[in-house]
């Protein structure tokens, strides 16, 4: 019996409890390869492209588009295709956005909505896009199933197909899948006509409130996957491992449960069966270039496996159910981990400094032993927890390195290519990034894949944010997770996110949404995820980022000291994780040290995630001076009127991910080696080499020393490390130099001047690097060494004593008298003058003999500077521009009375002005601010100072499961 059509006669767009018509239980990607060798290819990871025989793409610039004022103004006939395209029908590319297309223009908005709030409603005028594409119909050996799958569509669609409406979704970041078997026509029967008709707005986008361009359309692929009538629906993938105190792996096994579809005409479910096969990916063959399966997978898998399937109705996909014959059944597997690659030889566990990876392929096999079809995903062996304020991956310690990153391209807006996401992943890696928070939404299914690939943490986010509610973040029952209408719409957002992206072992971390307020929503949805998955944990900042909802205290934009304070409680073993920090717009991030010092000395505070990654700039054409040209538009630069102007640019690099300046600072402090002096114990001119990761660094280094001082750089030693590589923190490496390369020159007596450069760099490539990237250069002054080199000059044989140094060139006492401006002082006789006002302190003249007058205008003191971006910004209404203000830094004026111009008492040969400043009156345009009001980040309290932040410099290696050993020589 065939799906019945819809024929949509509510307003399904502006009805929260519709967000979904017709559309299949969520499950992880299928793509049921017909041959194992199409799920092998796949996973090389080189280009992106599927693989499978079975899945047919409609991607292209061939669909046809016409553009329509609001969802009623599309004739029946249009969407049932019967009108043939002709005036006014364009050619449009899918994936992409029609805006970026010259359908319409681009609107930038921070949390503000583009319309009035009013929900479920949205406004009358909601410009609806059609997209109509012709597709033949083609029969795949072994797939009678079809399913048309949509992968995003912002913000709502309903689905046409040869005349009748198969179903309708929101959620724009998710995919819509629909059984279009009945519908597709058979093989050689005729072109299928498929019509998408896709709202800009409808009341799922009160839950898409998220700080980016506002752009509608298909931002991902369209396909139609064909699969045999017995089938794989889902399968699930848990490694639970189990640590001893001493971090030390004590058992790890490899769960796999995998539902199916059964077909009435497949015979008794006991002539089924599932065969697992677990290969071991060689990364080194992926680097080297060559992907032949045997290079990258070897010539057989580490383990394969053997399982029946027994009855559970559940296996089957109940949007289906209705009107079909079949039945749903599972099978179950349960592998020894500890024994994959030999007696004694367990597996080798995925972080994001040592991502070792496999591939598990499920092959479904009828009674003659012939494969019906096959699925394929990643595994890495890793568990995430919590432990005494400590995030704990793998049983160790880690700290978060990370960045928010929205999903944006200059030219394509939120449709991103593999390419992009690939090189994103390996510029994060090249500037010492470990973890990647996907902002604020579930990213395409590629970009999972390539974090695992390349080695980053990834904290999952449901595609849920709500700001315009409360622009404050302080009245969390204004949010629509607070009320029952929207439930279940809320919790789905969340139980499709986790069902779609259950097995990508990158996935570190759950989050709820973002800046959505609190509510039962967020606690139903922590429960269900708490409840599938007991390896990872659930991360969610809004209601105060202390709620029983989340795992981990997850603050926004919370200062230093704050941070330390959270951690301080005693009474909370959750870590501080900062889900944003260091704001990165305009000219920014100049304190971002002051965070690191608090990451690597303040026990519980774990790190956090930069403000973001790319600015999201859109590239336009324009001219100037008659010449075109393209330039990065913003908020504005499309003729909207409501916008957020230039509050899209705070990327660490710009949209074409050419680095900005602070992208350096971030690389330096994240870097993963600590490299100091030896000890002055020591009678050895060396360097301390510790790694500031539990797992090493599973790169090949070498390391360039000179010495830099005024007169040039010397090459002191450049070489490869010891065998050891830096494998991990409990014990560090030393790298023995020559004090004899010094050439004489004795660090007790080196100047601030003289500094010894370290560079580190990769001797062979990575994934992520060529051979020769630098991966961090440290400077260390030549000072450091004076107590070992005193020792190491006592060994050696007399030497000649040092010829006393140089007297410094100490200029003359200042010579004033009493000028008609002020008191003049001379340095020299020849020397230059200046003059300096007795009655404001002000420097009025500089005069050199040879340049003459120096200054255009008076020095004054000033303690204030042009307001940068960030300096204009701040919770609740207030900034550090404000403050300023309030405290009249920007109209300080010396006191009449105070001011004392006379020689220095201490110093002949300088002056010294002591005065009083004071603020003049504001005059118009100066107002003074109001009370200024100290949060904790955003959205939160700090009542009162919830405990002393514990500082320790940290011995190197007591019980592993500490951040004693991580952070040791930090």
């Amino acid at each position: 019996m065939p799906p019945p059509s819809v024929v949509p006669v509510a307003r399904d767009w502006e009805t929260p409890g519709v967000f979904g018509i017709n559309k299949r239980e969520a499950h992880v990607k299928l793509r049921s390869y017909a041959a194992p060798a199409e799920a092998l290819r796949a996973y090389t990871l080189r280009d992106g492209k599927e693989t499978s025989t079975r899945l047919q793409a409609l991607n292209g610039s061939d669909w046809a588009f016409q553009l329509y004022a609001k969802p009623e103004d599309v004739p029946r006939e249009v969407l049932m295709g019967m009108a043939t395209p002709s005036q006014g029908w364009a050619q449009i590319a899918v994936p992409g956005s029609w805006e970026l297309q010259g359908h319409g223009s681009p609107q930038y908005l921070n949390f503000d909505y583009p319309f009035p709030i009013n929900p479920p409603f949205v406004p009358e005028t909601n410009p609806t896009g059609v997209y109509r594409r012709e597709f033949p119909s083609v029969q795949p050996q072994g797939g009678t199933r079809s399913f048309l799958v949509v992968e995003s569509a912002d913000s709502a669609v309903y689905v046409w197909l040869n005349g009748r409406c198969i179903g309708y979704s929101q959620d724009s970041r998710l995919p819509a899948e629909f059984e279009v078997s009945c519908a597709l026509l058979p093989p050689g029967g005729g072109t299928n006509v498929l019509v998408l008709q896709v709202m800009k707005w409808s009341d799922g986008s009160y839950l898409e409130d998220q700080d980016m361009w506002r752009l509608p359309g298909l931002h991902r692929s369209v396909y139609v996957l064909h699969k045999p009538a017995t089938h794989i629906t889902d399968f699930a993938v848990q490694t639970p491992l189990t640590f001893d105190d001493k971090a030390k792996l004590t058992d790890a096994r490899l769960e796999v449960q995998v539902d199916v579809e059964v077909d009435d005409q497949s015979g008794p479910l006991e002539s089924l069966s599932m065969i697992a096969r677990l290969y071991r990916q060689d990364t080194d063959a992926l680097v080297r270039g060559d992907t032949s399966l045997t290079a990258v997978y070897g010539q057989s898998p580490v383990h394969m496996t053997e399982a029946g399937l027994t009855p559970l109705w559940t296996a089957r996909n109940q949007a289906e159910a209705r009107g079909r014959t079949g039945r749903g059944a599972r099978a179950k597997f349960s592998m020894d981990a500890m024994i994959l690659h030999g007696a004694g030889r367990p597996a080798q566990l995925w972080s994001a400094d040592r991502p070792h990876l496999y591939l598990l392929t499920l092959s479904l096999v009828d009674a003659r032993g012939s494969a019906l079809e096959h699925e394929a995903c990643q595994v890495g062996f890793r568990t995430t927890s919590v432990r005494n304020k400590k995030l704990v991956h793998n049983g160790w310690p880690i700290l978060i390195r990370g960045v928010n990153r929205h999903e944006h391209n200059d030219r394509t807006g939120r449709t991103v290519s593999f390419a992009s996401m690939l090189e994103d992943a390996r510029l994060m890696k090249r500037l010492n990034f470990n973890a990647v928070r996907c902002s604020h939404y579930p990213n395409e299914d590629a970009w999972y894949e390539v974090c695992a690939l390349i080695g980053l943490y990834v904290v999952d986010e449901a595609n849920v944010e709500t700001h315009g509610f409360d622009a404050t973040l302080s009245k969390p029952e204004l949010n629509p997770t607070a009320a029952p209408a929207w439930l279940a719409a809320v919790v789905d957002r969340g139980v499709r996110m986790y069902e779609r992206d259950k097995n990508h072992p990158a996935i570190i971390m759950w989050s709820l949404g973002n800046e959505a307020g609190y509510g039962a929503a967020h606690l139903a949805m922590a429960g269900y995820l708490r409840a599938r998955d007991p390896s990872r944990l659930i991360h969610y900042e809004g209601g105060g980022s202390r709620t029983p909802a989340t795992d981990v205290i997850c603050p926004m934009y919370a200062r230093v000291h704050q941070a330390e304070e959270l951690a301080g409680n005693a009474d909370d073993p959750r870590p501080v994780i900062l889900c944003e920090y260091a704001h990165a717009m305009g000219n920014s991030s100049g304190n971002v040290a002051e965070y690191w010092r608090a990451f690597d000395g303040v026990e519980g505070v774990e790190g956090g995630f930069v403000w973001d990654w790319a600015d999201q700039a859109l590239l336009k054409a324009g001219t100037k001076g008659g010449a075109e040209l393209q330039y990065w538009a913003y908020g504005g630069d499309f003729g909207e009127t409501h916008h957020d102007a230039q509050f899209c640019l705070n990327g660490i690099v710009w949209p074409d991910r050419e680095p900005h300046p602070c992208a350096w600072e971030f690389k330096f402090l994240q870097r993963p080696l600590r490299i100091t002096a030896c000890p002055a114990t020591s009678k050895h001119m060396a360097v301390e080499v510790a790694s500031t990761t539990p797992f090493g660094y599973t790169c090949e280094i070498a390391m360039r020393v000179t010495l830099q001082r005024a007169e040039g750089v010397k090459v002191l030693t450049d070489g490869e490390l010891g065998p050891t590589r830096v494998r991990d923190c409990e014990e560090a490496e030393y790298i023995d130099m020559d004090f004899g390369w010094l050439g004489g020159i004795d660090p007790r007596s080196a100047g601030p001047d003289d500094i010894v450069n370290v560079e580190t760099y990769l001797t062979k490539p990575t994934l992520w690097a060529e051979a020769g990237h630098t991966l961090q250069y440290d400077q260390i002054p030549l000072s450091d060494w004076a107590k070992p080199y005193a020792a190491w000059l006592a060994t050696q044989a007399p030497q000649p004593p040092q010829a006393a140094a140089p007297k410094a060139n100490v200029p003359p006492p200042v010579e004033s008298e009493e000028g008609e401006e002020g008191k003049e002082g001379e340095e020299a006789r020849a020397g230059p003058t200046f003059r300096v006002c007795p009655d404001t302190g002000a420097l009025v003249s500089f005069c050199d003999p040879v340049l003459g007058e120096l200054l255009a205008a008076p020095v004054v003191p000033c303690l204030y500077r042009a307001p940068t971006d960030n300096d204009r910004g701040g919770s609740g209404g207030t900034s550090h521009a404000a403050r300023w203000r309030l405290a009249g830094l920007d109209r300080l004026r010396p006191e009449p009375g105070s001011v004392v111009v006379a020689a220095d008492e201490a110093d002949a040969s300088h002056v010294r002005v002591t005065f009083v400043l004071v603020p003049r009156p504001a005059q118009a345009g100066e107002e003074e601010e109001g009370v200024i009001v100290e949060g904790v980040g955003v959205g939160e309290r700090l009542a009162a100072r919830t405990g002393s932040p514990k500082r320790a410099r940290r011995p190197r290696a007591p019980s592993p499961p500490s951040r004693q050993a991580l952070r040791a020589s930090r």
